[in-house]
């Protein structure tokens, strides 16, 4: 509720110049500190004049104040700007634009494989995926909206390319689907050190398998 007298006047001097500002939680009331409390207040609200008593969107030189939209998701939405739904299947993402769309970098932070369909906040024609570490590119199979296909296990990542208006030539990106059930790969194993050295270990026999260190 307390904003600085200059960081306010640079936030309508952005507005002024087309861009659009959402305050969610109603206009600012005060100011910090008590160095010319009192005068420094007087210079915010006169700030403030263009947008006191009002709520929602509030047209103001070439940009817009919001104040206290019903729904902060819904509002930068319909101003271009939704969410990212990936963040919910436990995906992370840092996104750029290119010359002909956007750029994804794409992680799976989670601690299980992800494989899915995912939504894209951006419009998109075509999409290809990147595959940093085998240089491997595939693009995903044509679908309605802004929804691709993604298989990502725990800890891997992935580049995302998507183009706007043109449509890219490359192979289909292969979906994994289970044509039955999990096979179970059960011990006991037997290690044999075959080589090394200044003396190799006796064989053993495990029951299970686990982390050498």
């Amino acid at each position: 509720k307390r904003s600085p007298r200059d960081s306010l006047r640079r936030v309508r001097a952005l507005v002024e110049d087309g861009a659009t500002v959402i305050f969610t939680d109603g206009l600012p009331d005060d100011v910090p500190g008590f160095h010319q409390h009192d005068e420094r207040l007087a210079q915010l609200m006169e700030l403030l004049k263009p947008f006191a008593g009002k709520s929602g969107d509030v047209p103001h030189g070439k940009g817009h104040v919001v104040v206290n939209p019903a729904s902060l998701a819904k509002e930068l939405e319909s101003r271009g700007n939704a969410a990212e739904s990936m963040v919910t299947d436990g995906l992370r993402f840092v996104r750029r634009t290119h010359g002909d769309g956007f750029h994804y970098f794409i992680a799976n932070r989670g601690a299980k494989r992800f494989s899915g369909k995912i939504r894209l906040a951006v419009p998109f024609r075509s999409v290809v995926v990147l595959d940093p570490w085998s240089d491997a590119s595939a693009r995903t199979p044509e679908t309605s909206g802004s929804t691709i296909q993604l298989d990502l296990e725990a800890g891997a990542s992935c580049l995302v390319r998507t183009f706007t208006d043109h449509k890219v030539e490359s192979a289909p990106v292969p979906e994994d689907v289970p044509t039955g059930d999990a096979l179970a790969v059960t011990g006991p194993w037997t290690i044999d050190f075959i080589a090394g050295g200044p003396t190799l270990p006796a064989s053993r026999t495990l029951q299970s398998t686990g982390f050498w260190t």
